[in-house]
């Protein structure tokens, strides 16, 4: 029975070994060579198109990443047959919270069997939300964070795109190698801020800092808890920082911390939110580009342009 430890599993294998009948050798069978199960996952991956990593990341704290990231993720696998979520803040990540999941099991347990990532065993540890959408959570404790490196991310986030229609990665404020990795590895950046000076700031250094790494191409910025009486407009915001606005996301009427409070995404629990509503519409802006990038036709480009505020995005994508 689960938890066992070490020393259980092996007196439990000993004990089977020593009770069981005894039986003349069996010749096998000789079968054509198949492939592993592993093997024929990444066929069956390969045949379809490669997934995307989406990283939502901001720079200042209590910009509402979290929130973004758990309820995107939720969203998108209501697109998508497999969507995977991450929660890459190794020191205090809050997905697990958000979501109401035990973490029983996190990225830590990833950590030995890196070199050589066994799919099975990875999808072992990913836990599963009710909504299907397949969970790597933080480690269980902040020391536990050093044991995670930026080669491990790399590698990891390369699995995840091979088996995932959509990566998303709920990232660290904190720019180390780590965040810089999951940032070199995504296919799309979200990166969120919150109409205020000191956020303005620190996220016109970030841009500047995507530049320098040619990753600029790949960040659309988000502005969240819009409508603020002491917020900043918009065309100020673009203004300043010389970067158009992507998406925004209104502030918030309390559905969002009772969500978290009670651990159910408001995409599931609070959908007629004006936040949730607004997460649709990223989510549903993210499938547009995509599409857009491979040359198909999004599945609910129709829908997503008759909503509020989308037309002038789309626009933008699509020409």
């Amino acid at each position: 029975m689960k938890p066992f430890s070490a020393d259980e599993l092996i007196a439990s294998i000993r004990r089977v070994y020593q009770l069981k009948p005894k039986m003349a050798p069996v010749q096998p069978e000789i079968l054509p060579a198949q492939p592993a199960m592993a093997e024929r996952r990444y066929e069956d991956r390969a045949a379809r198109r490669e997934g995307q990593i989406v990283t939502i990341y901001s720079p200042k704290g209590g910009s509402g990443c979290s929130t973004i990231a758990t309820n995107l993720a939720i969203v998108l696998k209501d697109r998508e047959d497999r969507v995977a979520l991450v929660d890459g803040d190794l020191q205090f990540g809050d997905v697990g919270v958000l979501l109401n999941l035990q973490p029983n099991r996190t990225i830590a347990d990833l950590v030995p069997h890196m070199d050589s990532l066994d799919v099975e065993f990875l999808d072992d540890v990913m836990l599963t939300h009710p909504s299907g959408t397949k969970i790597l959570l933080a480690p269980p404790r902040p020391d536990m964070a050093e044991m995670v490196t930026a080669e491990h991310i790399k590698e990891l986030l390369k699995t995840l795109k091979l088996l995932y229609d959509y990566t998303v990665i709920d990232a660290s404020s904190y720019l180390d190698d780590v965040a810089l990795t999951m940032i070199e590895m995504s296919d799309q950046l979200l990166l969120v801020m919150t109409p205020d000076i000191p956020t303005i700031k620190s996220v016109k250094l970030c841009l500047e800092l995507l530049d320098a790494l040619d990753y600029l191409d790949k960040a659309k910025l988000v502005i969240s808890k819009v409508g603020r009486t002491d917020g900043i407009k918009d065309k100020d915001i673009m203004t300043h920082i010389k970067h158009p606005v992507w998406a925004t996301i209104p502030k918030d009427n309390g559905a969002a911390v009772a969500a978290a409070n009670r651990g159910v995404p408001l995409v599931i629990g609070a959908q007629k939110s004006p936040v949730a509503k607004s997460i649709v519409r990223l989510a549903d802006l993210i499938v547009a580009e995509r599409a857009a990038e491979s040359g198909r036709a999004p599945q609910r480009a129709a829908e997503t342009a008759a909503e509020p505020g989308s037309k002038r995005i789309l626009g933008r994508i699509f020409g």
